[in-house]
């Protein structure tokens, strides 16, 4: 057998026989003809795998099959388990041989025979197979002919069969030798005699270590795995769940990081870390681990809503819960825990006041969701967060707003796959009911209780309830702040005064500020020279009644002398800006078309984005007379803007521009041709376009062109062909292109053409076969493009 080469569902059998004890054990027990049939088996197998992918019946005939080979891998464990101490008693006192076979091994022994008279019946009943598959009318090669035939003697579902089953599992050894997966597929179907078997299972498993394997699975009911998933709870330390699928949503689903209840037996255990699975809670006993569990890493734990009392675990110093939005409240006895250090998100509620985080000395990162549940200032005192000199960054927010809008690492993309099998489900709010409304007034003296230690880096405060913010804001002594955000302040009147310790300031970003009608000079301080000194990225959103930012026109002061990046987003009624001298990206979304003669005052952009202004007809000459080094520029989703300024052709630094959605654009500017510093030129759906002229043709830089869903382009000019340095050229659904320019021959560096969806178009240009470098050629939905031409056979 050492020869014998085995498709993988029969190769587990092989290597059972290939054992030297089993080898003994089958010729004293005439089990081996196994060893024949294999050889006569693999044909069939082979043919049959091969055909699976196309035919029904095959399928069920190979399912069977492996159903088969399941319970004699298990059978054959079960016969080496019992006999093995029967034939060391043997050898050692010269016992008879009847002596193996008369005792408890007779059992399995008789198991394994049947399933050889199983393979038997299949190996006969292939002798017929290609004749009844002829009958059928397919065509075999001229392998051995495979059918489907039918394992009868162990099929499960049927009256006599189904009580061998439930015979079977309810007399499963005390060895923990457990039946095949087809038990699993039998049981989402008789749930009448389940009670008894899970419960004998259950116990099966209690406090032992197991592997349990579940192959190729593809029940995606989350409702079924949940009912399952209680079977395998309770046991020992070091038990696993092996699950194979190549269902991406089973893999979700099943979740097999439930962690056992006798976790808390662990006494030596120091670390725990389960971030980024979908418990629900943690085993309450793990409050047992009083003296070395030292780091629980939760993070990203998205189901999880329950934590159990911690206030035994008197070494714990790290406690990651950051992402874990279900959580409602905080367990009892946190305030005991000295030692802790690392704690990124407290919830305040009816169960947990603020006060709890006095005594703990806590670094790095510090969220504190529902201040509204605070009740007094005294409270919020007590917290002693000024105190937390180790504290890095400081987030504190209010009511049930997200909270993942601040401090929220996974937002970055890192890991958002992840969040593919999470269950759509708000976060649960501290409160059952309702979410408490909290007075403006008590909550600015709350926030002016919570300032934080000078050490801190970056403060975020979302959901702030309060009118205006605390006199004392702005004298917060932060002198290695750097990041600021303001969110959802919905309230307020007016925007805080400038922080006057916070030269280092680098990042502000403020939304969702409903009520704020003016940026004043308030904003900048009153005696300070320099305001934002060290501002880099500025970005305000959802400014909905703000109309005008001021400047300062005293020479003697300045302001933003270093901003770098500023983003204005959904400011409607905002027509007033200051003048930025160092601004380099530029990003406006969903304003009022007036807030661009402000912004042509700028000078020394190098980015600009123009996007969902529905009302913009034109394009102001002076921002591009005035920002000759522009490199990248996105102008999208403005549907009536009608034509570009033709300022454009001064944009000599220009290497990108994407034009989406501009409906009523017709054409590109004049002089056009004078960008040849451009590398990637993208227009989509751009309706009005009807022509692609000798404009494109002085690009000689350019590397892409895509024009897609652009349905009256009906001509692209020649000027194509001196495009000598493109590489990749896009044509999508331009419905009215009947054909494409030659000159093909001088693309030298084209290397992948896509023509798609282009129902017009009739011929392929001759000088195509020219192009030497092309690589990659799609064709796909050109309905008229009736054939290729010859050429395309030597391509």
């Amino acid at each position: 057998m050492a020869e014998l080469v085995l498709p993988p569902l029969l190769q587990v059998i092989f290597e059972k026989l290939a054992s030297p004890l089993l080898q003994t054990l089958g010729q004293k027990c005439g089990l081996m003809r196994i060893e024949q049939i294999l050889p006569m088996i693999q044909a069939v197998v082979e043919n049959a795998e091969r055909r699976q992918v196309t035919d029904k019946v095959v399928r069920i005939w190979i399912s069977q099959l492996k159903d088969t080979v399941d319970q004699a891998v298990d059978f054959l464990e079960d016969f080496t388990n019992k006999a093995h101490p029967y034939l060391l008693l043997e050898e050692k006192y010269d016992m008879p041989k009847k002596w193996l076979s008369l005792r408890s091994i007779s059992a399995s022994t008789e198991k394994v025979r049947k399933v050889l008279q199983v393979l038997e019946t299949a190996k006969l009943q292939n002798l017929n197979l290609k004749e009844a598959v002829h009958g059928a009318n397919v065509v075999l090669d001229e392998e051995p002919a495979t059918g489907s035939f039918v394992v009868e003697s162990e099929v499960f579902g049927r009256g006599k069969d189904k009580e061998r089953i439930v015979e079977l599992l309810l007399n499963v050894d005390v060895e923990g030798n457990l039946p095949s997966s087809s038990f699993y597929s039998w049981h989402w179907r008789h749930g009448s005699e389940m009670d008894v078997i899970q419960s004998k299972f259950w116990h099966i498993l209690h406090n032992k270590r197991f592997l349990i394997v579940f192959d190729d699975v593809w029940n995606e009911d989350e409702e079924k795995w949940d009912k399952l998933r209680p079977l395998f709870q309770g046991g020992a330390n070091g038990s696993k769940i092996l699950v194979t699928t190549r269902s991406e949503k089973v893999a979700m689903i099943i979740d097999p990081n439930q962690l056992p209840e006798s976790l808390g037996d662990l006494r030596c255990l120091k670390y725990l870390d389960q971030s980024y699975s979908g418990i629900k809670c943690l085993p309450i006993r793990i409050n047992l681990l009083r003296s070395l569990l030292t780091i629980i890493n939760l993070s990203g734990c998205y189901n999880l809503y329950l934590l159990p009392e911690l206030h035994n675990m008197k070494n714990l110093r790290h406690l990651n819960i950051s992402g874990c939005d279900r959580l409602a409240h905080m367990p009892n006895g946190i305030e005991e825990l000295l030692q802790l250090q690392t704690l990124p998100m407290y919830i305040v509620s009816r169960l947990n006041n603020l006060g709890v985080l006095g005594p703990l000395n806590l670094r790095g990162e510090l969220k504190i969701k529902h201040l509204e549940n605070v009740h007094t200032t005294e409270e919020a005192k007590e917290a002693n967060i000024w105190k937390k000199r180790h504290l890095t960054s400081l987030g504190l927010c209010w009511g049930n707003a997200d909270s993942n809008l601040i401090m929220n690492p996974t937002s970055k993309g890192s890991l958002s796959w992840l969040h593919m099998g999470k269950k759509d489900v708000e976060p649960q709010p501290s409160e059952p009911n309702s979410i408490r409304a909290m007075d403006g007034k008590l909550a600015e003296e709350v926030l002016s209780c919570l300032k934080p230690h000078e050490n801190v880096k970056s403060l975020h405060v979302l959901g702030y309830p309060g009118f205006a913010f605390p006199r004392t804001f702005s004298k917060w002594l932060l002198a290695k702040l750097s990041t600021i955000e303001l969110i959802n302040c919905g309230e307020i009147l007016c925007l805080p005064a400038y922080i006057r310790s916070s030269s280092r300031l680098k990042t502000l970003r403020m939304e969702g500020m409903n009520k704020v009608e003016k940026i004043g000079l308030e904003f900048y301080g009153e005696n300070s020279i320099v305001a934002f000194p060290s501002l880099q990225e500025l970005q305000l959103k959802d400014f909905p009644v703000l109309e005008g930012w001021c400047g300062i026109d005293d020479d003697n002061r300045s302001i933003f002398p270093l901003l770098r990046k500023l983003s204005i987003k959904s400011c409607p009624n905002m027509s007033q800006a200051p003048i930025f001298l160092s601004l380099q990206h530029l990003s406006l979304h969903s304003c009022s078309p007036r807030i661009l003669d402000p912004a042509s005052k700028s000078t020394s952009l190098l980015t600009l984005v123009i996007q969902d202004f529905a009302e913009l007809l034109s394009l102001p000459e002076k921002l591009f007379e005035n920002n000759s080094l522009l490199a990248s520029i996105d102008i999208i989703s403005c549907p009536n803007l009608q034509s570009l300024p033709m300022e454009f052709q001064n944009l000599n630094s220009l290497q990108a521009l994407t034009i989406r959605w501009c409906q009523r654009l017709s054409y590109l500017p004049k002089g056009f041709h004078k960008l040849t510093a451009l590398k990637s030129l993208e227009i989509t759906e751009c309706h009005s376009i009807s022509t692609l002229g000798e404009e494109i043709g002085g690009l000689k830089s350019l590397k892409t062109l895509s024009i897609e869903n652009c349905s009256s382009l009906g001509f692209i000019s020649l000027g194509l062909q001196h495009l000598t340095s493109l590489e990749h050229l896009t044509i999508m659904y331009c419905s009215n292109l009947a054909s494409l320019p030659d000159g093909f021959q001088n693309l030298n560096a084209l290397k992948r053409l896509t023509l798609i969806n282009c129902p017009e178009l009739q011929l392929l240009p001759e000088s195509l076969k020219f192009a030497n470098q092309l690589q990659s050629l799609q064709l796909h939905s050109c309905s008229k493009l009736g054939s290729l031409p010859e050429w395309f056979d030597n391509f």
